[in-house]
């Protein structure tokens, strides 16, 4: 009985999250840096880091997205995270 209306929501909560940032970078001047993603992904959030999309897996940093932004923006003072928060 309850099993549709369950599938129904789990596909509908997969598909939410699906379509929000599913990976996070840092940004300078409007240009990727990939080696202070990196940096910030496994030295400062411990995140798993995609070495072929040069980005930080969102979902492995969920809890961390403010501190990950902030050590994008800490090394130099003006770079910026795209991670929503």
């Amino acid at each position: 009985m309850y099993f549709p209306a369950l599938l129904t929501f789990l596909l509908a909560y997969l598909a939410f999250f699906a379509s929000t940032t599913s990976a996070c970078k840092c940004w300078a001047g409007g240009v990727h840096d990939w080696e202070q993603t990196q940096y910030c992904c496994e030295a400062h959030v411990h995140g798993v880091y995609d070495a072929d999309k040069k980005d930080c897996v969102a979902h492995s940093i969920a809890e961390k997205m403010t501190k990950f932004s902030y050590c994008c923006w800490l090394r130099t003072g003006v770079v910026g995270s795209d991670c929503k928060h």
